[in-house]
């Protein structure tokens, strides 16, 4: 896919079979796995039409923030924000 860095590979790119309003991706950015996600159709045609350069971009920009969250999905650090909520 266009718009991709060379350490990026789109593992899965699809409609989510159980919800044709959504896809399902995922992505490895320099051999580290994210977190699989959905994004809304509407979101995904909305950046076709600027270009597949610009989905590619949004939906690295989606797996580094998964990535800088949770780290690599095979072993997955806790969520930052929960962590936070049982310390208060």
């Amino acid at each position: 896919m266009k718009g991709l860095s060379q350490s990026a590979e789109l593992l899965h790119f699809a409609k989510d079979p159980s919800d044709s309003e959504w896809y399902v991706v995922q992505l490895a950015i320099g051999g580290t796995l994210a977190t699989t996600f959905s994004v809304p159709t509407p979101t995904i045609l909305e950046y076709m039409n600027a270009g597949e350069e610009s989905l590619g971009s949004y939906l690295e920009q989606q797996a580094l923030n998964l990535i800088e969250r949770y780290g690599d999905a095979r072993s997955p650090r806790p969520d930052p924000a929960l962590l936070e909520s049982n310390v208060a």
